[in-house]
């Protein structure tokens, strides 16, 4: 009787795959130098077929003028990969015409596959967990500060208020208006270059506590009942205005002015920990921490030790956008 050999299956889920990819896209990102483009996943057209291959993760960097194509595949897999795994990446390479391949396996590889990725010249990484022993060795804490607030007044300032005053103040009563006359806060009316989108000035706001928290953090130590705090910020001409014929009205400052009513800090917890390795050698250790800023969007935290040069890095990390 033949028997049908069962299909190896990855780890968990596939979004626990895909967190892992996007994991490792985040370690390779700290190690490149200065000005490299990491997507997570990429396409990249096949010369050999024209049609278009999924990878990983890749790295566009450049070598003076040369243009340099790395591309990452990774499994999360029960078992050691072989060497079929390498004899396919190495295929993939050559047909998307990268200059390199980096395959990184959460489980290893076997002694077979590491001999011929060497020779094939694909790098190997593996994943490996930290111990609670070496985790407490880095002897910090990381602290959300979150904050409740209220009485909040702002003041945009426009360019040549004797010119576009008049217009601004039509503008805005036009606005609130069509809002049932009601505050224009969080009405989308400012259009930011810098993102191409339209903001409303409680976005704006959210930013402004997201980006100061520390100090804040340290003002709300000597708070005295109803202390207003002030922020002022000095826009750089053209990248925030509000739409108008014949010519856009530029906004070159915003006052917000508010009190905080309450501070609550609370101690996150790593989500993910590991060693980043290449055959023996450490090559990153870190931590990654998963929270959700003042504006609702879920962010990575991640805390790497480059174990070449000693240096920690904190940071925090904007969705990656796929290719």
């Amino acid at each position: 009787m033949e028997r049908k050999k069962k299909k190896k299956k990855a780890i968990h889920d596939s979004k626990a795959w895909r967190e892992f990819e996007k994991m490792v896209a985040r370690i390779e990102k700290t190690l490149c130098d200065k000005g490299a483009i990491v997507k997570s996943p990429d396409h990249i057209s096949d010369v050999v077929t024209g049609a278009m291959r999924e990878v990983d993760a890749s790295i566009r960097q450049k070598s003076g003028s040369t243009d340099i194509l790395t591309t990452i595949e990774c499994r999360r897999r029960k078992n050691k990969q072989d060497v079929t795994w390498i004899e396919q990446l190495k295929t993939k390479r050559d047909n998307i015409g990268a200059s390199k391949t980096i395959a990184v396996s959460l489980i290893g590889f076997s002694k077979e596959a590491m001999d011929l990725a060497k020779r094939c010249g694909i790098d190997v990484r593996v994943i490996k967990n930290i111990t609670d022993e070496e985790i407490n060795k880095w002897n910090f804490e990381i602290i959300q500060f979150q904050y409740t607030y209220n009485d909040v007044n702002y003041f945009l300032s426009v360019e040549n208020p004797e010119e576009y005053q008049k217009a601004f103040d039509e503008k805005l009563n036009q606005i609130k208006t069509s809002n049932q006359n009601t505050d224009v806060w969080d009405v989308k009316f400012l259009f930011n270059r810098s993102t191409n989108n339209l903001v409303s000035i409680g976005q704006i706001f959210e930013r402004v506590l997201t980006q100061s928290n520390n100090s804040l953090a340290e003002s709300y130590k000597n708070k005295q009942p109803d202390d207003i705090y002030t922020v002022i910020l000095d826009i750089p001409k053209g990248s925030l205005y509000i739409p108008f014929e014949p010519n856009n009205i530029n906004i070159i400052k915003i006052e917000l002015s508010f009190k905080l009513s309450e501070l609550v800090n609370s101690s996150l917890t790593p989500t993910n920990n590991f060693r980043y390795c290449k055959e023996d050698q450490d090559l990153v250790s870190g931590m990654e921490y998963k929270y959700v800023n003042d504006l609702g969007t879920e962010r990575t935290l991640s805390v790497h030790q480059d174990h070449l040069s000693g240096k920690k890095t904190f940071t925090v990390w904007n969705p990656m956008k796929p290719a």
